[in-house]
């Protein structure tokens, strides 16, 4: 079972990025998710992750959150 809460301190820390690092891509990323309804960061859990809540602790995910810019 996941957290309750969407906590996107956490979600930054379980996300790995490949590829060009482009900062701008990243960075509208991120403003889209803190800018995203609770509803709404778990359905993109849900279609990329397939888990509709975020792990507990750094323990309980495999794999990582991974995104290729």
């Amino acid at each position: 079972m996941g957290q309750r809460k969407f906590d996107l301190v956490f979600f930054k820390k379980i996300t790995e990025w490949t590829g060009s690092h482009n900062k701008e891509i990243i960075e509208n990323f991120w403003r889209f998710l803190e800018e995203s309804t609770e509803e709404m960061r778990y359905n993109y859990l849900k279609f990329v992750w397939g888990r509709s809540s975020l792990p507990l602790d750094d323990s309980d995910y495999n794999p990582k959150h991974h995104v290729y810019v």
